[in-house]
Formats: structure tokens, C-alpha cells, sequence
């Protein structure tokens, strides 16, 4: 996963985070894929749908998610990319350009 995906990729799942709050627009297909991604990880359950909840849909700093889920830094990293992974093929599936 590059870089540039990565960082698309976060920037939709907070846009849907905003969005699903009320605070935001977002193109009904694009909410649509952020809501399957964010269900699929969700699905995996356990300390990936819990990183993904607290980062991306409740917005806490990476600080924040590392103390509350009790890990070090280089594990956040690990499944950080693992949740994205999981969303960036959804969102890839459905349509969404990770690139740009």
C-alpha cells in the first residue's frame, strides 16, 4: 500500500465519520463504500474495529488510541496499516480513487 493510498484512504474514512455526523457532505457512493469498508473491518472485530473506531470515526490523535488500547507504538503501526488495507480494497472495490 503506498503512501498516497494510505493517506486517501484516511481522509475517506474521516470524511465519512464527519459526514455520518451531520458535519460534512459526501457523495451518496462514496458514503456508501466508506460505510461497507468501515463494516468490514468491523467484522474482523477485536483491536482492529476498536483502532478504527477510535482513530478514524471518533478522531482521537494516535497518542490517544495507543493508551487506550494499551500497545506500543510499532503494534499501532501494524494494524493501523492492516485497518486501512482492509478499507482501501473496499473502497477500491466500490469504485473510490485512492489515488490523487
Amino acid at each position: 500500500m503506498t503512501k498516497q493510498q494510505k493517506r486517501k484512504t484516511r481522509e475517506i474514512l474521516r470524511l465519512y465519520a464527519e459526514a455520518a455526523a451531520g458535519r460534512a457532505q459526501m457523495d451518496g457512493r462514496a458514503m456508501a463504500a466508506a460505510l461497507e469498508a468501515v463494516e468490514a473491518v468491523k467484522r474482523e472485530g477485536g483491536t482492529r474495529a476498536r483502532l478504527l473506531q477510535l482513530r478514524y470515526l471518533e478522531g482521537r490523535s494516535k497518542p490517544e488510541v495507543v493508551a487506550a488500547l494499551y500497545m506500543c507504538g510499532t503494534t499501532y503501526h501494524k494494524l493501523d496499516l492492516e485497518v486501512l488495507s482492509t478499507a482501501a480494497v473496499v473502497l477500491a472495490e466500490r469504485g473510490c480513487s485512492l489515488s490523487g
